[in-house]
């Protein structure tokens, strides 16, 4: 007897719950998401499930570390507004692409590979977006440096 440990429902329920995350909160919940899809891709000899956790991380790692710069006291307001539109903007392209994603792995009978490799290609962009915002507002990097 074979009993399935995560459903369509089950997955769709999370990437609900990694929306709302990004939303409201740090979007750490995207890490549980990828370890998920890592197992399915694992466990069902998916193989191109694999390039999804590695997108999803690197991601949610950029996120987490600009949206805890964006709590620094002495950022000047005009960096902040600026470093906040562009994390607000990644955060609304990863939502697009997660539901993108739930659509493909969830809803379909059959995963459109495209679009798919296009989600991951959309947080990849985006997670490089946030990586250079940050390296230009990081000291020796940019807009924080007292050596201009």
């Amino acid at each position: 007897m074979t009993r399935s440990l995560i459903d369509t429902s089950n997955l769709a329920s999370l990437i609900n719950e990694c929306i709302s995350d990004l939303r409201t909160g740090a979007g750490t919940r995207l890490y549980d998401l990828g370890r998920t899809i890592d197992s399915i891709a694992e466990t069902n000899s998916q193989d191109y499930l694999h390039v999804l956790p590695q997108c999803i991380g690197a991601f949610s790692q950029e996120l987490l570390a600009s949206k805890s710069l964006t709590l620094i006291p002495m950022l000047p307001p005009q960096i902040r507004d600026k470093h906040s539109k562009t994390v607000n903007a990644a955060v609304e392209k990863a939502v697009k692409a997660l539901e993108e994603m739930k659509h493909q792995l969830c809803d379909n009978d059959t995963v459109d590979f495209q679009k798919l490799m296009e989600c991951a290609g959309t947080l990849m962009r985006h997670a490089g977006n946030l990586h250079s915002e940050r390296r230009f507002l990081t000291p020796h990097g940019g807009a924080m440096s007292n050596e201009e």
